[in-house]
């Protein structure tokens, strides 16, 4: 699921970058955001500081799909955030997290 959800924050990114804050905001919804609750809840008594900071991150960005007045690079920098939040957490945990574009974690 580490996988996937990263694709998706990947995904979305590339697609508010290209102007599609719809498709980003569906695809965030479909194939991140759900996992995202999981890893939090999973990590908390293990990597506190670090799921601070993706719980943070995740609202920023749940707050950006919200605000008609960002920007596709203002929301895309928030989902980048979001992404090395989530590999953080993950690496925190013991799991190699891939980046965007396949290089490993």
């Amino acid at each position: 699921e580490l996988t996937s959800a990263l694709d998706g924050l990947c995904r979305a990114e590339d697609l508010a970058r290209g102007g599609d804050l719809f498709g980003a905001r569906a695809t965030f919804e479909d194939r991140s955001h759900g996992y995202l609750h999981e890893l939090a809840a999973d990590a908390h008594g293990r990597a506190p500081s670090a799921v601070g900071r993706l719980l943070e991150a995740k609202n920023v960005v749940e707050s950006a799909f919200r605000t008609p007045s960002r920007t596709p690079d203002e929301v895309a920098a928030r989902l980048a955030t979001l992404e090395a939040a989530t590999r953080e957490v993950a690496e925190d945990l013991g799991t190699p997290a891939p980046r965007c574009g396949g290089a490993g974690g």
